[in-house]
């Protein structure tokens, strides 16, 4: 999908009569750049809600966030003051916001610790532990056949194998590989998997410098 969307930037040169169109002409090709593998990545990348991979979100905490982004963007769009009114209204969101996230996040890992101590200071033991496994038990299957064994050694090598044949073998080191994302919001994958012509994209941008 990359290479579509890389393929509508003309790669055509500029006749620039001073530094500066040049500059602003090669900008200009690598926001172009930039866009069509963003666009590619936000149709072909899954995105999940924030509260999926956070059980203890709620809507309040979406509109903490939401106002507290709010006022750090207008703070932004007036000069950056470190004090006065627009300043302190944008630092009390962002505090409002960040206390609520941590009172909701103990809330949820403290959910049982009230049942559990009436559990035991009742003596009630058979309630005790059904809570007790509520709380700090992982649902993992214990019982694992594959190829009918449950064989511990059997079962680890076929899990290796498994992930050989699944995981790319590529060479060299990429251990530095980087998720996060830079100012221009592009990650290392966004390079690492796109289209081959954004090779010759960004090697036209160097040469026309």
């Amino acid at each position: 999908m990359t290479g579509e969307f890389l393929r509508e930037i003309p790669m055509s040169n500029i006749c620039a009569s001073s530094k500066t169109e040049l500059t602003d002409f090669i900008n200009f090709r690598y926001g172009s750049i930039v866009n069509a593998l963003l666009k590619a990545g936000h149709l072909t990348i899954p995105r999940v809600l924030c509260n999926a991979l956070k059980p203890f979100w709620s809507e309040h905490l979406d509109e903490l966030k939401s106002d507290s982004i709010f006022w750090h963007n207008m703070w932004l769009s007036a000069d950056r003051h470190m004090s006065g009114t627009l300043f302190q209204i944008k630092r009390t969101t962002k505090l409002k916001y960040k206390l609520a996230v941590r009172q909701a996040f103990a809330r949820y890992e403290n959910r049982y610790d009230d049942e559990l101590s009436s559990h035991f200071l009742n003596k009630r033991m058979p309630e005790f532990w059904k809570t007790w496994a509520r709380k700090f038990r992982k649902n993992v299957a214990s019982d694992v056949f594959i190829d009918g064994s449950n064989d511990s050694e059997h079962l680890a090598n076929a899990f290796a194998t498994h992930f050989n044949k699944v995981y790319l073998n590529v060479t060299g080191d990429h251990s530095s590989d980087c998720l996060s994302t830079g100012p221009d919001n592009l990650s290392s994958e966004h390079l690492k998997y796109a289209h081959p012509l954004v090779v010759l994209q960004l090697c036209n941008c160097s040469v026309l410098w």
